[in-house]
């Protein structure tokens, strides 16, 4: 009981930035050529491309001199909230609300960019929040959340290649497996088939491409076939498919669904030492055609008993135009 109300205390009297930040962080400085560096005056001494130091937390700007044989420049890095400070508004409560008052006050809720790059040859330029001097040509990722989808779970593989400064393409492939979380336990199984293709053309609009935010148009194509089992009923003029029928019965088929979506989206990409974080959400129009094979009688008419009833509307014939919501993260490696 003593070690649950010291543990409670601990929780009520601290925040999650000031119970998971250390007050102190590491930083690395790439140069383009060889510099000596001052922190806070404090001298680094030795002439190199890439320096460590370890500095305090602080909402104050870290100012920062380099200099090389032939060029000085001095920098102010800007510090922002760390993320365990932003955690406090993911599930707003007044438990929440108190770690935010605590935490506002803490230098602990802010940070530091753990890596800057400055270019000493372009003086319009202060400094990058990202390795700048390695090239970063290609990217291949990977999608973990595909593999536990609702529905059409995959195992999905996007290359990404910069063509400028600020734009890249993408092309995405997938291949469809058997079941998905929504149908894994079903009778009969699935047994899902096809694969998914996608082209992207992205727009890095704040830092050189494959970095930071962007804006992208998307073109998704799917093509999917599975195993189903349904109610049909004789068909009949005037028969309308959400009554009960006399007569009706059970049939198993394969339902072959192609998809095309147009998406647009916006995302952020970021690198974590050598692993790219890719996460997005967009907003899109599609168009799906839907038809039937293997059936007791293509004639007859599919039936639905309930009122709101999404399967039955992803699986009855013909085309039809809804909304898409792209969303996911991806981790991907250079190379």
């Amino acid at each position: 009981m003593k070690r649950f109300t010291l543990l409670s205390l601990t929780l009520i009297f601290t925040s999650c930035a000031s119970l998971f930040n250390n007050p102190y962080q590491e930083i690395q400085l790439k140069t383009n050529v060889p510099t000596r560096v001052v922190v806070l005056e404090d001298s680094l001494s030795t002439s190199t491309k890439v320096h460590s130091f370890t500095v305090k937390r602080s909402e104050e700007h870290l100012a920062i001199s380099i200099a090389s044989d032939s060029l000085s420049r001095k920098i102010d890095i800007r510090p922002f909230n760390s993320f365990a400070y932003a955690s406090n508004f993911f599930n707003p409560s007044l438990w929440t609300l108190g770690f935010w008052l605590i935490d506002r006050n803490s230098p602990k809720r802010y940070g530091y960019p753990t890596l800057v790059s400055v270019d000493l040859n372009n003086p319009l330029q202060e400094y990058m929040d990202y390795d700048a001097f390695k090239p970063t040509k290609q990217l291949l990722k990977v999608t973990p959340l595909k593999l536990l989808a609702l529905h059409n779970a995959s195992l999905e593989l996007a290359y990404e290649r910069t063509t400028g400064d600020d734009f890249s393409t993408q092309l995405m492939i997938s291949w469809l497996l058997p079941s998905s979380l929504s149908n894994y336990d079903i009778d009969p199984s699935p047994q899902t088939k096809g694969f998914r293709l996608a082209l992207e053309e992205r727009f890095y609009f704040k830092k050189k491409a494959p970095f930071g935010p962007y804006f992208a148009l998307e073109l998704d194509y799917l093509d999917r076939q599975s195993y189903t089992k349904r109610e049909f009923a004789p068909n009949q003029e005037g028969i309308d498919p959400f009554d009960y029928y006399e007569g009706s019965y059970e049939d198993t088929f394969i339902v072959n669904a192609i998809y095309l979506s147009r998406n647009f989206k916006f995302g952020y990409q970021k690198e974590f030492s050598s692993v790219f974080l890719d996460v997005y959400i967009g907003l899109g129009v599609r168009t799906r055609n839907i038809s039937h094979s293997e059936r007791i009688n293509p004639e007859d008419v599919l039936l639905s008993y309930q009122d709101f009833d999404l399967e039955y509307n992803r699986i009855k014939e013909g085309k039809s135009i809804d909304m898409s919501i792209p969303l996911n993260a991806r981790i991907g490696w250079r190379f």
